[in-house]
């Protein structure tokens, strides 16, 4: 159907209208910003609990754990949002669902609570080694950094990610 950008762009354009262009774009939302918050939350929780087993938080090895067990943790919480906004960029013209809350009620109608984590599996197949890798970059990069500076590689929590 779509043969490049500009060609997609018009085609949207013509069959639903200039809003149709940012199809997805409320649901998105509602997706990546609760995921964020509760990715840094989890990682707070993980590092807490490191602390109290009286182990280095911010170590490379732990860092890695850290930020699979957040990443876990913020797409089995959100993944629901993930699914609806999949479903109405989907669907195409004319609509099916006029709103999150009906694309919600959709999905629960045609393939039960469990539709709304219809994929969740493979997503984590996915997001485990990336938020591992995202994470645990950071906290060697950091390290490194901080050696260099000569201010070795602990900190004191300033942009502490």
């Amino acid at each position: 159907k779509y043969r490049g950008v500009i060609q997609c762009a018009a085609t949207i354009v013509k069959e639903e209208g200039a809003r149709g262009l940012w199809s997805g774009t409320i649901p998105a939302l509602f997706l990546w910003i609760p995921y964020t918050a509760i990715q840094f939350a989890a990682l707070g929780e993980f590092r807490r609990q490191a602390e109290h087993a009286g182990v280095d938080p911010k170590s490379p090895p732990l860092a890695f754990a850290a930020g699979a067990f957040a990443g876990v943790a913020a797409t089995v919480c959100t993944y629901p949002f993930d699914v609806i906004r999949t479903v109405l960029a989907a669907q195409g013209n004319p609509r099916v669902y006029h709103s999150l809350a009906d694309a919600a009620r959709g999905v629960i109608r045609d393939r039960g609570l469990g539709g709304l984590y219809a994929g969740l599996g493979v997503t984590l197949v996915e997001i485990i080694p990336a938020s591992a890798i995202q994470f645990g970059s950071y906290a060697v990069l950091r390290a490194a950094a901080m050696k260099a500076e000569g201010k070795g590689g602990g900190g004191d929590g300033d942009g502490d990610a």
